[in-house]
Parts: structure tokens; C-alpha cells; sequence
């Protein structure tokens, strides 16, 4: 049997089916609309993926620019570096260019030309060794390094070295120039130093205003030799700067034509300064500087040729120049006087030898409480003492009122 159904029963049934019909259709969209969601988020983060590989490209690009940067400032800071080393080592090597250098002692105390400085004296009794050649050599030098040891040179420190206001300079009688007397004092220490044998200058000695002495005390008017000395200046040997202590015998002493710039003496011994060895046509030369206490003898001639002294400060002495009446070799001997300050002299202030043919000049001088101007001997053989045979101003002892009241 047949049912038949009513449209109103019908029509639910079929809305159902096409519901689920449009169901399927929305779930098919749901599906593509999920597959296309799908597909664009793969898109984006593949885009993203790209971006992020980009960015991370030129983060590298920017790094290593900046490394790049960085290392071209460090190149030029090494460049600076070594421009800085190169100038410091350049401006080392100049300093070091410009200073001095010591020789060790040798056999004697000897001032050496080349320009190197003076060595210490040795402290085993050798006579130690000064050097210079133009450049002076340093008295500190030879003291500082010289130990304190029994039979060596010892020094004590003194003040610093002063400017010596007696050590007038000027040309002798002989070239025209004058020098006004000496007007100086003896100046102050600047060191101590014993020497344990003669200094032997042989260039330019330059002893930095110290006193130098041997130790020993005067034994007065007694005769000593070379190795009495305190320093012992060979031919074209120049000492300058320098004060002899009262602890010696025998001054300085020159071997041939010698040259003494500001050097003083505190209290003269036998002699302060002797004139060894000297050709006739040789000149040895004393500016400025002086001597005090001289019971004989200041200066003494026994060597030939002529001596130039200038600017000179004398006080209490015997006489300040004698040409030798009684030596080995009797020589012809020249003095030039010129801008000389003395005082005190208990004999003469020159002695010479006319018959041996000896010559005197003063110029621009300063003479005072002075027994004789100049004293004529007669000279003799060794072992003979020569004859006095006049005073005065004579052909051969050359001056005037004037030249002995330049006060």
C-alpha cells in the first residue's frame, strides 16, 4: 500500500538534504579557504624569511664595514705608534750624540787631547789622567770617581763653582792690546780632591773651580822635582779653572809652552809655578787667576823663551817672576807683565838676568807696598848664586810711573 505524504511533511526532509548539501559546500570553501590561509602564511613567512636573511646581510655588511673602519684606525695608530718611536729613538740618539764619554786611569794623572773627558785617579798610586782637546774636561769627573781609599785621591763636596772676579782677560804688551789690573779674590771651592801622583795635562784640563792638593805639607824653600807637583802640563797643554790647596810642594809645572787660564793658589810652597822646559822661541801664557803667601818665588823661569802674564792678583810673596841665575842651561828669558795687581812683595817684584840676555815689560799695572820693581842679577853657574847688580827701570826692565800706578 502506497503512503503518500504531505507537502508540509515533505518539505523539512528536503531542507535537510540541502542543508547538508550547503553544509558540504561550506566545509569545501572551509577547506579551500584553510588551504588558501595555509598557502599565504607559507607565502608571508617565506617573505619574512627573505626580509630576516636581509637584514641579517646588511647587518653583516654594516659589521663588516665597521671592522674594516676599525681596522684602518688601527693601522693608523700603529702608523702614529711607530712615527712616535721613530722620533723618541731619532731624539735618544741626539742626546746621547751630544754627551761626553771617560777614559780609565793611566799610568799618570794625564789630560790627553780627543775631547773625552778627565778620568778618575787611580787608587792604586799612578798618577791619573785628565783629557780634552778643545772640549775641557771635567774636574768632577776626576773626583767623583775617585774612591776613597788609602794612597788614592779623595774629594769632599763644596759649594757650587762660582764666577771668579779675577780672572781678567786681555792681550799681552806684545800685540797692543792692554788689560786693566787684576782686581779678584780667590774664589770659593767647589770640591775637594787629593791627588796620590801629578796630574799630567796634555790637552785642555778643566777643573771646575775645585781644589786640588797632594796631601803633603809644605817643606818651605826645599828643592823638590816633577813628582812634586800637582799637576805636571805638557807641551800645548792648557789647565784652566782650577785652585792648588796649601797640602803640596811644588804647584804646577809646565814642560814646554803651556797655557794657565783663572787658576789660584792659597798658599804657595817652593814655587807656584815653574816653567820646566821651553824651546827659545816657545811661549807659555797665565790670564787671570792668582797667589797668595809665597815666602820666595811665584813664578819661575827656567825653560828659554818668553812668558806672557795678564790680569794677575798677587798678595804677600817673596817675588812674583825670576828668571833661573844659577841653572843648567843658561838660557835667554823674556817676562811681559800687563794688567798686574800685587801687593806685599818683601824683595822684587822681577828678577832677571841681562848678561844672559833676559828682558822685562809691565804694562797697565798695579803695584803696591813693593820693595824693588825690578831686581838685575847677574847670572851664574849651577851651584853659584848669582849677583844682584841693580834696580829699577833700565833698557832691559821696561816701565814707567804709570805702568805700576794703573790702580
Amino acid at each position: 500500500m502506497a503512503v503518500i505524504l504531505s507537502a508540509a511533511e515533505a518539505v523539512p526532509r528536503n531542507v535537510h538534504v540541502a542543508g547538508r548539501a550547503d553544509l558540504g559546500a561550506y566545509g569545501a570553501h572551509s577547506v579551500q579557504a584553510r588551504a588558501a590561509s595555509g598557502n599565504f602564511a607559507r607565502k608571508s613567512y617565506a617573505r619574512l624569511n627573505v626580509r630576516a636573511d636581509d637584514d641579517k646581510k646588511d647587518k653583516d655588511d654594516d659589521k663588516k664595514s665597521g671592522d674594516d673602519d676599525k681596522k684602518g684606525g688601527d693601522d693608523d695608530k700603529k702608523s702614529g705608534d711607530d712615527k712616535k718611536d721613530g722620533d723618541a729613538k731619532s731624539t735618544k740618539t741626539a742626546k746621547g750624540d751630544g754627551e761626553p764619554t771617560k777614559t780609565s786611569a793611566a799610568s799618570e794623572e794625564t789630560a790627553t787631547g780627543g775631547g773625552s773627558d778627565a778620568s778618575a785617579p787611580s787608587d792604586d798610586g799612578a798618577s791619573p789622567t785628565a783629557s780634552g782637546d778643545g772640549a775641557s774636561a771635567s774636574a768632577t769627573d776626576a773626583a767623583d770617581s775617585a774612591p776613597a781609599e788609602s794612597g788614592s785621591p779623595s774629594e769632599s763636596s763644596g759649594a757650587s763653582a762660582p764666577v771668579s772676579s779675577g780672572s781678567a782677560s786681555g792681550g799681552s804688551s806684545s800685540s797692543g792690546n792692554s788689560t786693566s789690573a787684576g782686581t779678584g779674590t780667590m774664589p770659593a771651592s767647589a770640591g775637594q780632591s787629593t791627588l796620590s801622583a801629578p796630574m799630567k795635562v796634555t790637552g785642555v784640563f778643566d777643573g771646575g773651580m775645585k781644589t786640588f792638593d797632594r796631601g803633603v805639607k809644605c817643606t818651605g824653600q826645599s828643592e823638590g822635582d816633577d813628582s812634586d807637583a800637582v799637576f805636571d802640563i805638557q807641551e800645548g797643554g792648557t789647565l784652566k779653572n782650577v785652585i792648588i790647596g796649601a797640602d803640596q810642594k811644588e804647584g804646577v809645572h809646565c814642560q814646554g809652552s803651556c797655557t794657565l787660564e783663572n787658576v789660584w793658589w792659597e798658599a804657595v810652597c817652593e814655587d807656584a809655578f815653574t816653567i820646566k822646559k821651553q824651546t827659545a822661541s816657545g811661549t807659555t801664557t797665565i790670564t787671570g787667576g792668582g797667589a797668595s803667601g809665597a815666602e820666595d818665588k811665584v813664578l819661575q823661569h827656567n825653560g828659554g823663551g818668553t812668558l806672557k802674564v795678564s790680569g794677575f792678583t798677587v798678595d804677600n810673596f817673596g817675588k812674583l817672576y825670576r828668571s833661573c841665575g844659577n841653572c843648567k842651561e843658561s838660557a835667554e828669558r823674556h817676562i811681559i807683565l800687563d794688567g798686574i795687581k800685587a801687593s806685599g812683595g818683601t824683595s822684587t817684584l822681577i828678577g832677571i838676568n841681562p848678561n844672559f840676555g833676559d828682558t822685562a815689560q809691565i804694562t797697565n799695572s798695579c803695584i803696591t807696598g813693593t820693595k824693588n820693581i825690578c831686581e838685575e842679577f847677574e847670572g851664574t853657574t849651577p851651584g853659584n848664586e848669582p849677583k844682584s847688580v841693580s834696580t829699577g827701570a833700565s833698557k832691559t826692565c821696561v816701565f814707567t810711573d804709570a805702568d805700576i800706578n794703573a790702580c
